[in-house]
C-alpha cells in the first residue's frame, strides 16, 4: 500500500514538472522503423507517463492473479484457526463446567482445526480426566512432556496424577523435574517441599526452603524458621548415629537463624552439655530466656546443674529469671524452685506478683502446694486446687491450622499434616469442672429463683466462658 501511493505521489510530481516543461518552446523528435513522430515536450511526457501507468497496471494485475492460490490458501487457514481457537476457548469453559461430553467434542475440534497438538493437548488431558479416563489423560500428559512448550503442563499434570494414586516415589520424581524446569511456580515448589518433608529428607527440604526463598515464594523471617527446624531435625538424627560434633554445628546453626525456638535450644544445650561445655549451654538457655521464655527451659537448666543442692539450683533459676523478670514464666519458675527448697513466703509473693495469677492453672497448683507444706493452711489447699481446676489450662502444643493439641512439639501435626504448625498457648477450656459441693449450690439457688436458672445471665456466663 505504501509503496504503491509513493509511486503515484512521484508521478504527480513528475506531472506538475511536465506541465511547467510544456510551458517552454521546443520539439521532440522520435525516429523509429521508418516511422517518424513530433510534438512537444509537455505532450511526449504525458505519453510516457500514460504508459508508464499502463505497465504498472498490468504488472499488478498479473501478480494477482498468481499470488491469488496463495491468498485463498491463508485466508481458509486464518478462518480455521479463528475456528479452532473459539472451539479450544470454548472447551476450556466446558472443562470449568464439568461437562465432559462437550468438552472432549470441542477438544477433538480444536485438535482438528489447529492441527497443533501443544495447543490441544492439555484441553484433551483435561477432558480424558473429566470423563474418568485417567489412563488416556496420563497418555496426553506424556506426550505434552516430548514437547518443551508444554513439558511443564505435562509434568504438573503427571504429579496430580501421582499424588492422587498415592504413588510418593514417582510423585517426588515429578515434583523435582517441574521444580527444576520453573522454579518460581509456587503450587509444584510448595508439594515438592512438603512431599520431602514427608519423606524425612531435612537436608534436601532445606535446598527446597532457600529455593523458595530465592524466588520470593516465601518470606525470609519464614525461610529462616524453616531452615532452623530442618536443622535442628538433622542435627536430632546425627545425634542419635553418634555424630556429636556434627549434630552440634547444626544446632548451632539453627540457633543463629531462630534463637526463639525452643526445642532446638534444648537440643543445642545438651550438645554441648555432653561435650563439657556446660557453661556454654547455660549461656545459650539464658540467652533464649530473653526472647522466649519457656517451662521447658527451666527443666533442661535443672538437669544441667543436676546434683546440686536446692538453694544453688534456686540461685541458678533466679538468675535465669532475672534475664526477663517481668515475665510470668519467670515468676513462675522461681516459685518452683522456692517451694521446693521451703522458701515459701518467696515463692508466694512471686506468684501474687502475677496479674491475675488466679487464671493460671499452674500459679494455683502452686499456691496449692504452699497451703499443703505450710500446715498452718492445709484446709486452703483443696479451694486452691479447685481454682486451678476452673482455671485456664496449662500452655500446650496447639496446631494453628486444625487447633490439634500435641503433647510434645513436632514438626508436622499428627492431625492436618502441615509443617511448623505448632505453637506453644494456651489452649480453649472446653468444659468447666463442677465439683459436689458447687454442684449442690447450683441447685439450692436453681429452686431459690423458681427454676430460671437455664436462662439466667450467670448461666449464659459460664457458656461463653466455655
Amino acid at each position: 500500500m505504501v509503496k504503491t501511493l509513493s509511486f503515484f505521489v512521484l508521478l504527480i510530481l513528475i506531472g506538475f514538472g511536465a506541465s511547467f516543461v510544456s510551458g517552454e518552446q521546443g520539439l521532440v523528435t522520435i525516429d523509429w522503423l521508418g516511422y517518424k513522430i513530433e510534438g512537444t515536450v509537455g505532450i511526449f511526457i504525458g505519453f510516457v507517463l500514460g504508459l508508464i501507468i499502463i505497465f504498472y497496471m498490468l504488472f499488478r494485475l498479473v501478480l494477482a492473479i498468481k499470488n491469488a492460490p496463495e491468498r485463498i490458501v491463508t485466508a481458509n487457514q486464518g478462518w480455521k484457526r479463528q475456528r479452532g481457537y473459539k472451539a479450544l476457548t470454548q472447551g476450556m469453559i466446558a472443562v470449568a463446567a464439568g461437562d465432559a461430553s462437550e468438552a472432549k467434542r470441542l477438544s477433538l475440534k480444536a485438535e482438528k482445526l489447529l492441527s497443533e497438538p501443544s495447543l490441544t493437548m492439555l484441553l484433551s488431558a483435561q477432558a480424558a480426566q473429566l470423563s474418568g479416563d485417567e489412563k488416556a489423560a496420563g497418555r496426553f500428559f506424556k506426550a505434552m512432556t516430548e514437547e518443551p512448550e508444554t513439558r511443564y503442563l505435562g509434568l504438573s499434570g503427571q504429579l496430580r496424577q501421582a499424588l492422587e494414586d498415592g504413588d510418593h516415589s514417582n510423585a517426588l520424581q515429578l515434583a523435582e523435574e517441574a521444580s527444576n524446569l520453573n522454579p518460581k511456580t509456587d503450587t509444584v515448589s510448595s508439594t515438592l517441599f512438603e512431599l520431602q518433608i514427608k519423606d524425612k529428607d531435612w537436608k534436601s527440604a532445606g535446598e527446597t526452603v532457600r529455593k523458595l526463598e530465592k524466588t520470593k515464594i516465601i518470606k525470609p523471617a519464614t525461610s529462616r524458621r524453616h531452615q532452623a527446624i530442618l536443622l535442628y531435625l538433622e542435627s536430632l538424627n546425627d545425634s542419635e548415629e553418634g555424630k556429636i560434633e556434627k549434630a552440634t554445628q547444626k544446632a548451632k546453626k539453627a540457633f543463629t537463624l531462630c534463637p526463639d525456638f525452643t526445642p532446638n535450644i534444648i537440643q543445642y544445650a545438651e550438645l554441648l552439655h555432653r561435650s563439657g561445655k556446660r557453661r556454654k549451654a547455660v549461656a545459650v538457655i539464658e540467652e533464649s530466656w530473653v526472647i522466649n521464655p519457656h517451662p521447658n527451659l527451666v527443666n533442661k537448666l535443672k538437669e544441667l546443674v543436676f546434683g546440686a543442692g536446692t538453694e544453688e539450683i534456686m540461685r541458678t533459676v533466679e538468675k535465669l529469671s532475672n534475664y526477663n523478670s517481668n515475665h510470668m514464666e519467670s515468676h513462675l519458675a522461681i516459685a518452683s524452685s522456692a517451694i521446693s527448697a521451703r522458701m515459701l513466703k518467696e515463692a508466694r509473693e512471686h506468684i501474687e506478683a502475677i496479674p491475675e495469677f488466679e487464671k493460671s492453672a499452674r500459679a494455683c497448683r502452686y499456691m496449692a502446694e504452699i497451703a499443703e507444706v505450710d500446715s498452718s493452711e492445709s484446709n486452703i489447699a483443696k479451694n486452691w486446687l479447685k481454682k486451678a481446676a476452673a482455671a485456664d489450662p496449662d500452655p500446650a502444643w496447639i496446631c494453628g491450622e486444625c487447633k490439634d493439641i500435641s503433647e510434645n512439639w513436632v514438626p508436622t501435626c499428627s492431625s492436618c499434616e502441615k509443617f511448623d504448625t505448632l505453637i506453644w498457648d494456651t489452649p480453649p477450656r472446653i468444659t468447666r469442672i463442677v465439683f459436689p459441693e458447687d454442684k449442690k449450690t447450683e441447685e439450692s439457688n436453681f429452686f431459690e429463683e423458681g427454676g430460671t436458672m437455664g436462662t439466667s445471665k450467670e448461666k449464659t456466663g459460664h457458656h461463653k466462658n466455655n
